[in-house]
């Protein structure tokens, strides 16, 4: 099938590109099979793959096994809201029976392969390159990253995902009225950003809520695994498993060089920031925007449109981040400090995240001012601005496949793993190291993408084995601000 794109009018180039309807995906929330009444009265999900016969594929693809529960470590004193949160413990508020699958097989029902593998017996060893989207020889690559997006706005999901939470699907008696919709493909995913994000109804009054993506360790390797898990979904939509996802190089500039109608369209400053007419995206609505952030704290019906993307590049902050500013990010030593929130120190999550100060690494949580990541969601404002529902701009990705770029030259220049760079306990609810990121599923702990990019089968352009880069040669030995080697905020880290 030849995708018309809606009209000719967004054919930048020459490119048409064959779409594949044959999706193959793993993510959360969950199979459609298994939103039924009696699936979730019974806490199991262990679908039949499509040509077997048994669950989970039978002996020597997979079984159905008891889910072994995420183990949240400390809890914080002030979250005392874990029955009405549907996200902690995750996912055992849904079910605790799973697939469980063996090596190299993976999915909610075993019939896909694990990140870098591909093949019927999943055998064949991938690793995809990522790419700069603005360097001009990756034309054809971008036409197809465009249409893939627009394919994937316009066409329902595999996966069902929940419009209220879950203690409001269970009466009295126990008794479970599934409370689950379709999305779009494209929404899916906002989704599940959201839903990492969302607050909590607790009754009607407010309390601090809980965030499992981002304020700590888990902010690298959950955007990690929705980049990785989206990127899978492309691959399956284009019906090529070698394409592989664009990074903005944002670092630098003085203006936004992906807000114009090649890349993701213009926006019309006198009305609001929505995208200029007739360009691609600017029909396009949103889900979740701007919720629950004042009086709602009941989760987002995503079958509800919210209005159109706006973008307002420029007008809250002047600037996008300098160079050096990454560069020193790169440079810190350390990927998480104590408490391992938005107050640590000598973090390069914090850091990169936008909450600690790029000259002195200490913590500005609290004030106006972002750097990195945050300034970036900052600078484009309008729909980006509001982070939970962010993932509905699709310059979103390009944006974190950055962010997980220069995460990767860190983990490669630090040779880091898990063991010794993620808390084991200590953190905020979900960001231990072997807490499952919410809301995958099958489950998958952070320490299992905290890893070089090669072994989850991606790698980046301009980026070598040891991760160094040329776009940062200058910078690989910057070293200023508080953050010396002898600071005293590097002794709170595992040994």
């Amino acid at each position: 099938m030849i995708f018309d794109f809606r009209g000719s009018k967004f054919l930048h180039g020459v490119v048409v590109v064959v779409l594949c309807f044959v999706i193959e995906f793993t993510g959360a929330q969950f199979p459609k099979v298994c939103t039924s009444q009696d699936a979730l009265e019974s806490g199991t999900c262990c679908p039949i793959p499509d040509g077997l016969s048994e669950q989970c594929g039978g002996v020597g693809r997979g079984i159905c096994a008891s889910l072994v529960g995420s183990p949240e470590g400390d809890y914080q004193p002030h979250y005392t809201w874990l029955e009405m949160d549907d996200r902690a413990f995750w996912p055992h508020k849904f079910f605790q029976y799973a697939c469980q699958c063996e090596y190299p097989f993976y999915g909610p029902d075993c019939s896909q392969c694990v990140f870098g593998y591909s093949g019927s017996e999943c055998s064949v060893r991938s690793v995809v390159m990522r790419w700069n989207i603005t360097d001009s020889s990756n034309a054809v690559k971008l036409e197809m990253f465009l249409q893939g997006l627009e394919w994937m706005k316009h066409n329902i999901s595999d996966f069902r995902v929940m419009y209220s939470s879950y203690e409001s699907m269970v009466d009295a008696n126990g008794t479970i009225t599934p409370h689950f919709t379709d999305v779009n493909w494209y929404d899916y995913f906002t989704w599940f950003h959201y839903y990492a994000c969302r607050r909590v109804f607790t009754g009607g009054f407010k309390f601090m809520y809980q965030d499992w993506a981002h304020f700590g360790p888990s902010f690298g390797t959950f955007h990690r695994f929705l980049m990785l898990i989206f990127e899978r979904q492309l691959q399956a939509t284009l019906g090529d498993p070698t394409f592989a996802l664009p990074y903005w190089d944002w670092s630098g500039g003085e203006s936004c060089d992906v807000c114009t109608d090649e890349y993701f369209g213009s926006s019309d400053l006198t009305n609001g920031g929505y995208l200029t007419a007739g360009t691609q995206f600017s029909e396009w609505e949103t889900i979740c925007f701007d919720y629950n952030k004042d009086t709602d704290y009941r989760q987002c019906d995503p079958r509800i449109s919210y209005g159109k993307l706006t973008r307002s590049p420029g007008e809250m902050v002047h600037r996008l981040p300098y160079k050096y500013e990454v560069g020193y990010t790169l440079n810190l030593p350390q990927y998480d400090t104590l408490p391992y929130n938005p107050l640590s120190n000598c973090s390069w999550r914090n850091t990169m995240g936008g909450n600690s100060d790029v000259y002195t690494g200490l913590s500005i949580y609290g004030e106006d001012l972002r750097y990195n990541h945050g300034m970036v969601h900052i600078y484009l404002g309008g729909t980006m601005y509001d982070v939970p529902s962010s993932v509905n701009d699709p310059i979103f990705y390009p944006h974190h496949v950055y962010v997980d770029r220069i995460l990767e030259m860190w983990i490669r220049q630090h040779k880091a793993t898990p063991e010794k760079y993620l808390p084991d306990s200590g953190a905020p609810m979900g960001h231990n190291r072997r807490n499952y990121i919410v809301p995958s599923f099958p489950v998958v702990a952070h320490q299992e993408v905290f890893t070089r990019s090669d072994d989850l089968g991606y790698t980046y352009d301009d980026v070598d084995f040891d991760g160094y880069s040329s776009d940062y040669e200058s910078l690989q030995n910057l070293r200023f601000g508080d953050c010396g080697p002898t600071s005293t905020y590097w002794q709170d880290v595992p040994a």
